[in-house]
């Protein structure tokens, strides 16, 4: 089942930059770096340094204590939810160019999705699963872009 779940992901990965190189509105050069900058490093990375670390430590500290849909939780999920959320708040946040702004809906949506992919780390005890979904969410947002 995992391997046949990985040969229909694959392919719906690669709709977006297909439709864009086609249609001519980016090269293929700028669709393949989004494409691998969103979903390995900005996906994958956010989720191995939040739910892969902060979230363990936090649940060695502070434990598990709470259960729902039988899955084990407890503070690390909270806390580490709105760590991810204060880091998007900070998103558009450059002061070496003199942009001051705070984005406080995409801190709020963050908090969402932390707790969604927090919960999906603690249900499957690994942030593989997380971490596919987090890439699918920004490519989902960033391929737009390029159009």
């Amino acid at each position: 089942m995992e391997r046949l779940s990985l040969c229909i992901f694959w392919p719906i990965l690669l709709i977006p930059a297909i439709i864009v190189v086609v249609l001519g509105v980016a090269g293929f050069e700028v669709v393949a770096s989004t494409i691998i900058f969103m979903f390995f490093f900005a996906g994958f990375g956010e989720e191995i340094l939040f739910r892969g670390y902060f979230q363990s430590r936090l649940n060695q500290d502070f434990g598990r204590p709470w259960r729902t849909k039988g899955v084990s939780f407890g503070p690390g999920l909270l806390i580490t939810s709105a760590l991810f959320a204060v880091l998007h708040v900070l998103n558009p946040f450059n002061p070496l160019v003199g942009k001051f702004e705070l984005d406080l809906l995409w801190g709020l949506s963050a908090f969402f999705f932390g707790l969604l992919f927090g919960f999906v780390r603690e249900k499957t005890g690994t942030v593989l699963s997380a971490s596919v979904g987090h890439g699918l969410l920004d490519l989902g947002q960033v391929i737009p872009l390029l159009f």
